[in-house]
């Protein structure tokens, strides 16, 4: 998520030209997917179970991030709003059950560590998720003027976005792979016999 509020808001404000408050009224479909999908993941959590929402939650990520890639100078907002929301959707699903995962699966004395340590990584994987793409997007820069030519950005921008878009479907993927199994004993010791 924080690759493509990155790279989105160069997008908008350096290739389309749209100012700090037409940028940011462009990334409501994400902040409101948010606010909905917190609300209504833990409901859904306590009836797919966490894991299954774990899994669509990185699959819907994927399909919003790669959806992106389409943009080119000049894409309306149609273009990627709705890919906003499928993002932010999906990171709102994740976040609601892996915190659900995390206090099911710790102790009551050590959560709140064990909870530092999940948000330690997560904002490391922010810090280096951002470093990556400015270094992708920085290599396509006119070394002379340090300026970004339109097609140069864009080059450098769906490249972080086709990493980023298949490192959340490789992630949802592996989570079917190796934590399905646990997904449907779990749903075979819900239903009564």
């Amino acid at each position: 998520m924080y690759t493509v509020i990155f790279l989105l808001t160069l997008y908008l404000q350096n290739i389309n030209h749209y100012s700090a408050l037409g940028t940011g009224i462009r990334f409501l479909p994400l902040t409101i997917s948010i606010m909905v999908a917190s609300f209504v993941g833990s409901t859904v959590a306590s009836r797919f179970g966490y894991l299954k929402l774990i899994i669509w939650g990185t699959f819907l990520v994927g399909v919003g991030v790669l959806s992106l890639t389409a943009l080119m100078e000049g894409s309306g907002y149609l273009t990627y709003c709705w890919a906003l929301a499928l993002v932010g959707i999906g990171v709102s699903f994740i976040g609601a059950a892996s915190t659900i995962a995390l206090i099911e699966a710790v102790p009551p004395e050590p959560v709140g560590a064990a909870y530092g340590v999940t948000n330690t990584f997560r904002q490391l994987s922010a810090v280096f998720s951002v470093a990556l793409s400015g270094t992708l997007i920085s290599q396509r820069t006119d070394s002379s003027s340090l300026e970004l030519m339109p097609e140069m950005f864009l080059q450098g921008f769906k490249y972080s976005l086709y990493l980023a878009g298949f490192a959340s479907i490789i992630a949802g993927t592996c989570a079917l792979v190796f934590l399905g199994h646990r997904a449907r004993a779990a749903l075979k010791r819900e239903v009564p016999q």
